[in-house]
Protein backbone atom coordinates (compact mmCIF):
# COMPACT_ATOMS: atom_id res chain seq x y z
CA UNK A 1 0.00 0.00 0.00
CA UNK A 2 3.10 2.59 0.89
CA UNK A 3 4.64 2.18 -2.75
CA UNK A 4 1.24 2.67 -4.16
CA UNK A 5 0.29 6.11 -1.86
CA UNK A 6 3.83 7.26 -3.06
CA UNK A 7 3.39 6.79 -6.42
CA UNK A 8 0.23 8.15 -6.50
CA UNK A 9 1.92 11.55 -4.29
CA UNK A 10 4.46 11.78 -7.54
CA UNK A 11 2.05 11.51 -9.54
CA UNK A 12 -0.66 14.07 -8.46
CA UNK A 13 2.30 16.39 -7.48
CA UNK A 14 3.50 16.92 -10.87
CA UNK A 15 0.06 16.93 -12.35
CA UNK A 16 -0.72 19.80 -10.00
CA UNK A 17 2.25 21.39 -10.95
CA UNK A 18 1.88 21.09 -14.84
CA UNK A 19 -1.40 22.71 -14.44
CA UNK A 20 -0.48 25.41 -11.86
CA UNK A 21 1.90 26.33 -14.53
CA UNK A 22 -0.79 26.49 -16.81
CA UNK A 23 -3.58 27.98 -15.31
CA UNK A 24 -1.56 30.45 -13.08
CA UNK A 25 1.73 31.17 -15.39
CA UNK A 26 -0.16 31.29 -18.55
CA UNK A 27 -3.89 31.23 -18.81
CA UNK A 28 -4.13 33.73 -15.59
CA UNK A 29 -1.53 35.85 -16.32
CA UNK A 30 -3.23 38.84 -17.15
CA UNK A 31 -5.41 38.53 -14.41
CA UNK A 32 -2.85 38.66 -11.97
CA UNK A 33 -1.77 41.43 -13.69
CA UNK A 34 -5.68 43.38 -12.75
CA UNK A 35 -4.65 42.62 -8.63
CA UNK A 36 -3.69 45.70 -6.97
CA UNK A 37 0.14 46.85 -7.04
CA UNK A 38 2.02 45.26 -4.24
CA UNK A 39 -0.27 42.46 -3.43
CA UNK A 40 1.85 39.48 -4.84
CA UNK A 41 5.38 39.45 -4.78
CA UNK A 42 7.34 39.87 -7.57
CA UNK A 43 8.37 36.89 -9.22
CA UNK A 44 12.02 37.11 -8.22
CA UNK A 45 10.79 37.24 -4.93
CA UNK A 46 8.84 34.58 -4.85
CA UNK A 47 9.78 31.58 -2.60
CA UNK A 48 9.16 28.80 -4.62
CA UNK A 49 11.16 26.28 -3.37
CA UNK A 50 8.29 26.17 -0.42
CA UNK A 51 5.04 26.23 -2.72
CA UNK A 52 6.38 23.12 -4.38
CA UNK A 53 7.33 21.66 -0.91
CA UNK A 54 3.74 22.58 0.44
CA UNK A 55 2.12 20.71 -3.14
CA UNK A 56 4.21 17.51 -1.91
CA UNK A 57 3.00 17.00 1.13
CA UNK A 58 -0.72 18.29 0.56
CA UNK A 59 -0.68 16.18 -2.38
CA UNK A 60 0.94 13.10 0.07
CA UNK A 61 -1.97 13.89 2.32
CA UNK A 62 -4.44 13.98 -0.04
CA UNK A 63 -3.36 10.54 -1.16
CA UNK A 64 -2.63 8.94 2.48
CA UNK A 65 -6.46 9.95 3.31
CA UNK A 66 -7.73 8.66 -0.07
CA UNK A 67 -5.42 5.34 0.65
CA UNK A 68 -6.33 4.72 4.30
CA UNK A 69 -10.12 5.88 4.88
CA UNK A 70 -12.04 5.59 1.69
CA UNK A 71 -13.53 2.29 1.53
CA UNK A 72 -14.52 1.42 -1.41
CA UNK A 73 -11.90 2.08 -4.38
CA UNK A 74 -12.13 3.17 -8.02
CA UNK A 75 -11.37 5.84 -10.38
CA UNK A 76 -15.19 7.07 -9.87
CA UNK A 77 -14.65 7.24 -6.00
CA UNK A 78 -11.93 8.98 -6.57
CA UNK A 79 -13.15 12.05 -8.85
CA UNK A 80 -15.93 11.99 -5.96
CA UNK A 81 -13.29 12.39 -3.70
CA UNK A 82 -11.10 14.69 -5.52
CA UNK A 83 -14.59 16.84 -6.12
CA UNK A 84 -15.52 17.34 -2.72
CA UNK A 85 -12.46 18.17 -1.10
CA UNK A 86 -12.40 20.39 -4.32
CA UNK A 87 -14.75 22.23 -3.40
CA UNK A 88 -13.80 22.85 -0.24
CA UNK A 89 -10.30 23.84 -0.84
CA UNK A 90 -11.48 25.66 -3.72
CA UNK A 91 -14.18 27.97 -1.30
CA UNK A 92 -11.08 28.29 1.04
CA UNK A 93 -9.05 29.36 -2.11
CA UNK A 94 -10.92 32.03 -4.17
CA UNK A 95 -13.79 33.35 -1.64
CA UNK A 96 -11.85 32.84 1.82
CA UNK A 97 -9.02 34.89 0.11
CA UNK A 98 -11.15 36.92 -1.77
CA UNK A 99 -13.16 38.18 2.05
CA UNK A 100 -9.92 39.29 3.33
CA UNK A 101 -7.57 40.62 0.28
CA UNK A 102 -8.68 43.26 -2.69
CA UNK A 103 -8.22 40.55 -5.36
CA UNK A 104 -10.80 40.93 -8.54
CA UNK A 105 -13.36 39.15 -7.77
CA UNK A 106 -12.59 36.87 -11.35
CA UNK A 107 -9.42 35.76 -9.96
CA UNK A 108 -11.43 34.45 -7.04
CA UNK A 109 -14.09 32.70 -9.07
CA UNK A 110 -11.36 31.21 -11.31
CA UNK A 111 -9.39 29.91 -8.15
CA UNK A 112 -12.44 28.34 -6.74
CA UNK A 113 -12.89 26.70 -10.07
CA UNK A 114 -9.48 25.61 -10.85
CA UNK A 115 -9.16 23.90 -6.96
CA UNK A 116 -12.18 21.81 -7.96
CA UNK A 117 -10.53 20.72 -11.22
CA UNK A 118 -7.17 20.19 -9.85
CA UNK A 119 -8.70 17.86 -7.11
CA UNK A 120 -11.07 16.35 -9.40
CA UNK A 121 -7.70 15.26 -11.81
CA UNK A 122 -5.95 14.11 -8.61
CA UNK A 123 -8.52 12.47 -7.41
CA UNK A 124 -9.03 10.53 -10.64
CA UNK A 125 -5.44 9.54 -10.52
CA UNK A 126 -5.10 7.96 -7.14
CA UNK A 127 -8.53 6.13 -7.71
CA UNK A 128 -6.61 4.65 -10.58
CA UNK A 129 -3.36 3.70 -8.25
CA UNK A 130 -4.26 2.85 -5.57
CA UNK A 131 -6.17 -0.35 -5.05
CA UNK A 132 -6.66 -2.71 -2.41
Amino acid sequence: MMRKILLSTVVVFIVWAILGFLFHGILLKGLYDTAPVGLFRQMADMKMWLSYLVSLVLAGVFCSIYAYFISEKSMKKGLYYGLFLGFGYGLGMGYGTYATMPLPYSLALCWFLITIFEYGVAGLLVGLIVKK
